[in-house]
């Protein structure tokens, strides 16, 4: 059975996470719900939840799969995601790859896989005893007149209603650091694909000359053989149409690899 601690704790880690969900709605693009989209890229952040004594919550992110090409490239996009997130700062406790089905209209069903990563924060990090001994101070020095600092108002002494409010405000700061991560992972994983299909296109356009090129060189060696062109040259142009020829097919190969 949860405390009044655990309680009091989720709804103000709740009414931090709302915060930044509409913080989020208004700086990109505003979707239902607990979503917004960035980039052609569709964000959701969870509610919040206590776990015996930390604090959690998921943030997660679609998958372009219009971008890539199948189930292996999304796997692959996936990865590259989760080798980033485990260098961010804040790490998330879990990294899963997540497929949903959504019935967008009757009969009618939309599977999407999405990145979707879960942190957790012990309570103790969230606030501090320092941190509310700054606030009453800085209460206390406020002209009379002037608007209060924001407090909570579900505790039963001014001490507790702090802590609840710097709840709330932590959850915010982790919360907003987190979802910018996240951000940050999709375009350099975005980035790191554009470079390396660029990279396949080159191989392709280079690897397709080189053959050409090497048929019209060992073509060019059999019309010059009925001619009065000597052997060694000759020769020497075949080894060049073979290097040629193979050397476009081993870089398709390698592209297709």
């Amino acid at each position: 059975m949860a405390t009044l601690k655990q309680i009091l704790f989720r709804k103000y880690t709740d009414k931090g996470l709302d915060v930044i969900v509409e913080e989020m709605k208004k700086k990109y693009d505003q979707k239902k719900g607990r979503r917004f989209n960035y980039d052609n890229i569709t964000y959701e952040v969870s509610r919040g939840g206590v776990i015996d004594e930390n604090m959690q919550f998921e943030i997660s992110s679609k998958i372009p799969q219009d971008e890539l090409k199948d189930h292996k490239d999304m796997k692959s996009y996936f990865a590259k995601i989760k080798n980033l997130a485990s260098k961010f700062k804040n790490k998330p406790v879990s990294i899963k790859m997540e497929n949903i089905v959504l019935d967008t209209k009757k009969n009618t069903e939309k599977e999407r896989d999405y990145v979707k990563l879960l942190y957790s924060y012990p309570l103790n990090d969230l606030y501090s005893d320092k941190e509310i001994s700054e606030k009453i101070k800085e209460m206390s020095q406020q002209p009379k007149g002037e608007k209060p600092t924001s407090e909570g108002s579900d505790a039963l002494t001014r001490q507790g209603n702090l802590a609840l409010q710097l709840v709330k405000e932590s959850t915010q700061s982790f919360a907003r650091q987190n979802i910018e991560d996240l951000i940050s992972a999709n375009k350099q994983a975005r980035t790191k694909r554009s470079g390396l299909i660029l990279m396949n296109r080159l191989a392709y356009y280079l690897g397709r000359s080189l053959q050409l090129l090497g048929l019209a060189t060992i073509t060019s060696v059999v019309l010059l053989f009925f001619g009065r062109w000597k052997m060694e040259p000759l020769l020497y142009l075949a080894i060049l149409g073979i290097v040629e020829f193979y050397g476009g097919t081993w870089l398709l190969e390698r592209k297709q690899s």
